[in-house]
């Protein structure tokens, strides 16, 4: 994922994981990863680990599009990752139908709007205010 704005990478990567999530061995050993995490440490432990490692590329993306203004400056990217892949897995888990893969850049949209004139006004006057208070 190393071309294009990071709002197009993360709708790459986004699409990539709801196709993993959709139909894979990974897919079908999800419900089993967590219940075996819940009973074993060392495998709570790997899951947990694991888990943060392959989030990590995704928090990064976030920061970048934020930082060259292509989120809202009060974007967190840690929250959005989370909305982000949890409503993939929430739908591979808690619904008869997965994550849709063509609907990835729905999503990113839906929850990484692009910022518009109105709200870095507001952004940098609540920021002024802010600074001087």
């Amino acid at each position: 994922v190393d071309t294009g704005t990071a709002r197009e990478r993360i709708e790459r990567l986004v699409g990539h994981v709801a196709e993993i999530v959709v139909d894979s061995t990974f897919s079908r050993c999800i419900p089993a990863l967590i219940e075996g995490a819940e009973r074993d440490e060392r495998l709570r432990e790997f899951h947990h680990s694991y888990s943060k490692l392959r989030r990590q590329s995704l928090i990064d993306l976030i920061r970048e599009g934020r930082r060259h203004g292509e989120f809202l400056p009060s974007t967190d990217p840690e929250l959005a990752t989370q909305a982000l892949l949890g409503t993939i897995f929430y739908e591979r888990l808690m619904t008869p139908e997965s994550f849709d893969p063509a609907d990835a850049a729905r999503l990113v949209a839906a929850i990484l709007p692009a910022p518009t004139r109105q709200s870095a006004r507001r952004t940098t006057t609540a920021t002024s205010h802010r600074k001087r208070g």
